[in-house]
């Protein structure tokens, strides 16, 4: 049998959120993972661990891909925008990109990006592997007719969101998003996360998965895409390649997507805004930009998935019967495709991550979104003398 390594520590009140982490690499399948808590501005668990890994035992500064758990960090992006005043989230998009604006695009707000509400989860006029391409994507949603009313439907915007967001970024500010993200964020704040793949980040492949093999892949893109149903059409630009373990993943920038990084960088990220903006005497944010994060901007189904969700501008509320983080309807993060996530809960002063190799995908015997071991950590998490 396979030694489970574990490593890292946790303060002794973290005892059943640290005996959960070891459960899941001895029964549950886990083959890779790291947790981290922050709490009143200090990290009181920073664990890592593996069992059977083909990659071996898993590093303190390991970083894995955390599909769309980035999307929380890109958002955080354009509401610095806003709050240095180069932006408003009321304004069109248009205004910062004007091929924006046609057919039926000219109403749709920043706010409206963010909260996935700008009726443009898919664009049609794409072709196979053009996700890969940052212009060839611009040029495809700027000419584009929205699928929904602009406002009026909470639709997932899973890949389009990342070019959408980007693109107003890289518009207003001049950098990618990739660039903006850590000049202002990761470096200045030392936060071990990323929005890209980089060759100087030490990053963990995600283990071997049915679900992320070329031949599903290319069924997505290349078959079902020929079907009209707008929820055919996600995958329309991706590959076989569209995985993170990918030569054309390391080295492309799909925001929506390749963020990358370690579970105590993306906890400390939280920890933040769990802080009111502030950690340890350094600033990310302002206050009044982190009540922003947690106003509920839509409450309705999810019409790609039916269920109920609850969104900020960028960031995903507490929605249990979704993605669960805690009990605290206060808390707010997001999480990615896969089971990676990152939470700040106010109320309770703290902020959580996990980040694994191993990703979920709905099937038979756990049919949740987000997969039965986030969930579990998190029931664990809330089990601690907090």
């Amino acid at each position: 049998m396979n030694t489970i390594q574990l490593d890292g520590d946790a303060a002794d009140r973290f005892t059943p959120l640290a005996d959960e982490f070891r459960s899941l690499l001895r029964a549950h399948g886990e083959t890779g993972a790291a947790i981290a808590v922050y709490q009143g501005g200090e990290r009181v668990v920073d664990m890592y661990g593996s069992h059977g890994s083909t990659q071996g035992e898993w590093h303190a500064d390991d970083r894995v891909c955390t599909m769309s758990a980035c999307k929380g960090p890109l958002a955080l992006c354009v509401h610095l925008l806003h709050e240095r005043g180069a932006l408003s989230l009321d304004d069109p998009v248009a205004q910062y990109w004007p091929a924006f604006d046609n057919n039926g695009k000219g109403a749709i707000t920043v706010a409206m990006l963010l909260n996935h509400t700008s009726g443009l989860p898919i664009v049609r006029e794409v072709s196979y592997g053009n996700v890969f391409s940052w212009s060839t994507m611009c040029e495809a949603l700027a000419a584009t007719s929205p699928e929904f009313p602009p406002g009026e439907r909470l639709v997932y915007h899973a890949i389009t969101f990342g070019h959408l967001v980007g693109e107003l970024i890289r518009r207003v500010d001049g950098r990618m998003p990739s660039v903006f993200f850590d000049e202002e964020i990761a470096q200045p704040l030392g936060i071990e996360y990323a929005l890209r793949f980089r060759s100087s980040d030490r990053i963990r492949a995600i283990a071997p998965n049915a679900r992320y093999s070329g031949l599903p892949l290319w069924l997505y893109s290349r078959v079902f895409s020929l079907l009209p149903s707008w929820k055919m059409q996600f995958f329309k630009p991706c590959s076989t390649a569209y995985h993170p373990n990918s030569a054309q993943w390391a080295r492309s920038e799909v925001p929506a997507v390749t963020g990358q990084g370690s579970a105590r960088g993306l906890a400390k990220f939280y920890a933040f805004l769990a802080g009111d903006g502030r950690l340890a005497g350094d600033t990310l944010c302002s206050p009044s930009t982190v009540a922003q994060l947690r106003q509920c901007s839509v409450e309705a189904l999810e019409a790609s998935s039916g269920l109920p969700w609850r969104m900020g501008a960028g960031f995903m509320l507490n929605s249990p019967e979704f993605c669960s983080f805690g009990p605290n309807p206060n808390s707010f993060g997001h999480m990615g495709m896969g089971g990676a996530a990152g939470f700040a809960d106010p109320d309770a002063a703290l902020s959580f991550a996990y980040v694994t190799e191993q990703y979920h995908h709905p099937n038979k015997h756990d049919k949740s979104v987000s997969g039965q071991r986030l969930q579990r950590l998190v029931e664990a998490l809330y089990r601690c003398r907090l």
